[in-house]
């Protein structure tokens, strides 16, 4: 069964942070995408200056566009239920990464509001 999950293991986010090759940073967290024992996804995220920043986002290749919008749907929805209001997809996301997220609605460096977002998109990819 595949569960999206809120990790609190700094080591669990550190090692994301590696495979983003990105540097870690005391108060960046991460939900994971868990299938049986495996991790097949995680997102990377942070708060600075009252916005939700996305530092980076990675999924198995099998499973799609779909676990990529759960992932981020997940971030969104936790900064949203924090009273963040907006969010924004970090410059150093790769291109190729920012390729699959496009048609998701995601576009990088642009700061956009996460209750619209959610208006506009009520339903995940399918």
């Amino acid at each position: 069964m595949l569960e999206i999950i809120d990790s609190a293991s700094r080591d669990d986010i550190r090692r994301d942070c590696g495979l983003l090759g990105i540097p870690y940073e005391d108060g960046r967290r991460a939900f994971h995408a868990v299938d049986g024992q495996d991790t097949v996804g995680f997102c990377v995220y942070g708060f600075e200056a009252d916005r939700l920043v996305i530092k980076g986002v990675r999924c198995e290749p099998e499973y799609g566009t779909s676990l990529y919008d759960g992932l981020l749907r997940a971030v969104l929805n936790l900064a949203l239920s924090r009273g963040v209001g907006e969010a924004v997809l970090d410059d150093a996301i790769p291109e190729e990464v920012c390729q699959i997220l496009l048609p998701l609605h995601f576009t990088k460096n642009i700061v956009f509001s996460i209750e619209d977002f959610f208006k506009t998109f009520r339903n995940c990819r399918k």
